[in-house]
């Protein structure tokens, strides 16, 4: 009887994924409006074009003839550039989505860079954000995130030691900035000390 709780929240979480992407079924191009199950207030999208993988954890987007969005992929924090597996992160996302068409489903705040925030989806339904963070090479950005989904995400990837995982002790990327930027403060006061 244990088993069945269990299996009952699996189809709920289910059912409740499958109501909340009716954009991957529409025939005739339009990116309705999504509701919020627990809101009256509705959800932004918009749909593209992949064009470019900035990192792994932002792409570029072709809205139009020369339309360009930038998009930062909610609740993942990739490797950043210079850091291990940063180079494996960026070909994965590319791989995963570009020059494909997506739909991205917008957080409601932009990110200190005036990015706009979003899950990406392909048009058969793939979640490029998830696929990263299961791949193993973004963590769940549980500062910014508190989804449940992709924290599981990540404790399977870990279990599995994917992509980041394998390495024994994986730094994320916000205490990599944290430490580069440190390390860079020590270097310019140094440098601007009398010898």
């Amino acid at each position: 009887m244990r088993w069945l709780i269990p299996i009952l929240v699996l189809i709920a979480i289910g059912f409740a994924a499958w109501k909340a992407l009716p954009f991957l079924t529409l025939s005739d191009g339009q990116i309705p409006k999504i509701e919020k199950p627990s809101s009256s207030k509705a959800v932004a999208s918009m749909k593209g074009k992949v064009v470019k993988i900035k990192d792994g954890d932002s792409v570029v987007l072709l809205k139009g003839e020369e339309d360009f969005q930038v998009v930062r992929l909610q609740h993942i924090d990739a490797p950043e550039n210079g850091q291990a597996f940063a180079q494996e992160a960026w070909e994965h996302l590319s791989k995963l989505c570009r020059q494909k068409e997506v739909v991205v489903i917008l957080s409601e705040e932009e990110d200190r860079y005036n990015r706009v925030i979003g899950e990406l989806f392909l048009t058969d339904g793939t979640c490029v954000n998830r696929e990263m963070v299961r791949a193993g090479l973004a963590w769940h950005f549980a500062k910014f995130s508190d989804r449940k989904d992709y924290a599981r995400l990540q404790i399977e990837a870990q279990a599995q030691r994917k992509g980041l995982w394998a390495e024994q002790s994986p730094v994320p990327p916000h205490k990599w900035r944290e430490q580069k930027e440190q390390l860079e403060a020590t270097e310019n006061n140094s440098a601007s000390q009398p010898l």
